[in-house]
């Protein structure tokens, strides 16, 4: 029997839409987008999330003609560097360590205490609220970018990295 509802992606506005420039000089706010949220069942067929990507990927470019790049982020809290984006052809454009809170079972990134449009959302007091409960954790985040113009991608300030991979000792055992 078919799973049915197997996940979703939630593509939108970058934290910081205005920034787009400083990843390509003359990008406008109504030229890109991010992958804000991608969850899918774990129950789902085997490359179920670059198949989904894909799909959206063309349905954007062939909706919204005017979207020049997209991005997206992944980071160490959700387990991975990033392969479903490799295998998506997204490029690796670096990264950064950012603060995540872990409370009471829930995660939360850093930003709600410092974004001043989010702090005051629920989960934003939350987190406020339990800090002193609160477990720190610094991890990694990874930058992908995917350009549907060419121009774009050769005026983008950010270098084209290989592709982050997973360490492993001389056992296979993941160092990550």
């Amino acid at each position: 029997e078919g799973l049915g509802f197997v996940g979703a992606l939630q593509w939108g506005n970058a934290l910081n839409p205005w920034s787009g420039p400083s990843l390509v000089p003359d990008l406008d706010v109504s030229e890109w987008l991010e992958l804000n949220r991608m969850w899918m069942d774990d129950r789902a067929p085997r490359n179920t999330e670059s198949t989904a990507i894909g799909l959206a990927v063309r349905l954007l470019q062939r909706n919204v003609p005017r979207l020049r790049m997209l991005q997206s982020f992944a980071d160490e809290r959700c387990g991975g560097l990033g392969v479903v984006y490799q295998a998506c052809s997204f490029g690796f454009y670096g990264g950064h360590v950012s603060d995540f809170y872990e409370l009471d079972g829930e995660w939360y990134h850093q930003v709600l205490l410092t974004n001043s449009r989010q702090k005051d959302e629920p989960r934003a007091k939350r987190l406020a609220a339990g800090m002193d409960r609160a477990i720190k954790h610094e991890l990694r985040q990874f930058r992908y970018l995917r350009f549907l113009d060419k121009r774009a991608e050769a005026t983008c300030l950010l270098k084209r990295q290989p592709y982050p991979k997973r360490k492993v000792d001389q056992g296979g055992a993941d160092l990550g």
